[in-house]
């Protein structure tokens, strides 16, 4: 009987590894790992879902100044919400492309677990895959400061 449990235990173990969290689908279908997510020179991941209004806020801001970002690169990490929803928020917005195509769905919210976030809307700056800040505002002089000029 241990033996079984065992076995058991161990195939599924086998089955969560196997369904790694870290594998993403942005909001156009492509897939993309966490690792892809963080591994670039200069990162800001955006937190957010559909129901918070203040993420929604913040985000029609970004969408009407996606500039600020022209020395990171920024993916906007929906936690949470299934697929048709954040489609139809999306649409509903007219986003220009700068934040569509980098809509990321993290429906598992590995991203929350991963940067212990406790409230949404959450910036995540992220420098060569190492964690610089977290922060529930931001603005250009925060990115310059994080960051610097290059």
């Amino acid at each position: 009987m241990k033996k079984i449990i065992a076995i058991l235990l161990i195939g599924l173990w086998f089955c969560f590894v196997s369904a790694r969290a870290e594998d993403f689908l942005t909001l156009t279908g492509e897939k993309i790992t966490y690792q892809e997510l963080v591994q670039r020179p200069k990162v800001v991941l955006f937190a957010w879902a559909v129901w918070c209004p203040y993420c929604r806020q913040e985000l029609e801001r970004v969408s009407r100044e996606c500039e600020y970002f022209s020395d990171a690169e920024v993916f906007f990490i929906n936690i949470g919400d299934k697929t048709p929803q954040v489609e139809k928020y999306a649409e509903s917005k007219k986003f220009k492309p700068c934040i569509r195509e980098k809509i990321i769905l993290d429906q598992k919210v590995f991203i929350a677990r991963k940067f212990n976030i406790i409230g949404i809307p959450t910036y995540i700056f992220l420098k060569n895959g190492e964690l610089v800040k977290t922060t529930h505002f931001f603005n250009q002089e925060m990115l310059t400061s994080i960051f610097g000029k290059d």
